[in-house]
């Protein structure tokens, strides 16, 4: 994973395949990180599902209920755009790493 940290400075991760910048939270996301599995990943599935397992890390959304989205709505607004810059899209989103 090119954008985790460590080999690289900067921590990227996306959501719904919106790349944000989350340096400024490298406690959470960087290496030594509580949340350091999400970093270089899509995290959509994730999110929605409160499980943080590298397994979920992707945008499939299969069998997600309205639910899932709306949390993860709220989490999206209320963690990534309030907190982290946009620096860019991932064109195809699926498994894939940043």
């Amino acid at each position: 994973r090119e954008h985790d940290g460590l080999k690289r400075p900067d921590v990227f991760l996306a959501f719904a395949g919106i790349v944000f910048n989350v340096t400024a939270g490298e406690e959470f996301y960087g290496p030594e990180g509580h949340y350091k599995n999400m970093a270089g990943r899509e995290i959509f599935r994730s999110v929605a599902e409160y499980e943080y397992d590298v397994e979920l890390m992707h945008l499939d959304t299969e069998g997600l209920e309205e639910r899932h989205f709306k949390e993860a709505e709220d989490i999206f607004v209320g963690t990534y755009l309030e907190k982290y810059p946009i620096v860019g899209r991932v064109p195809k989103i699926g498994k894939e790493e940043l």
